[in-house]
């Protein structure tokens, strides 16, 4: 898990959610943090022996993408308002 922090780390993933959180309309900052807090949850993953044996992987996988998916869907909402 040291690598995948290190890589997580390295994307400046850390720096883009503290500008979101600061910069962004509240409600999309929150939607960026819990997007943020499930790439965590994916990389704590990466703990387990075999991920591909880990009954969790997909639903962590699955939660990812629909926490990704309903940020990208406010953030464009969001550009095209008044």
């Amino acid at each position: 898990m040291k690598q995948a922090g290190e890589i997580l780390g390295s994307t400046n993933a850390y720096h883009l959610r503290y500008q979101m959180l600061i910069i962004a309309p509240e409600h999309l900052g929150d939607m960026a943090d819990q997007a943020f807090t499930r790439v965590r949850d994916l990389r704590d993953r990466f703990d387990e022996p075999d991920i591909s044996a880990d009954p969790e992987w997909p639903s962590t996988q699955s939660a990812l993408s629909e926490a990704l998916g309903t940020l990208r869907s406010a953030m464009r909402s969001d550009l095209t308002s008044d």
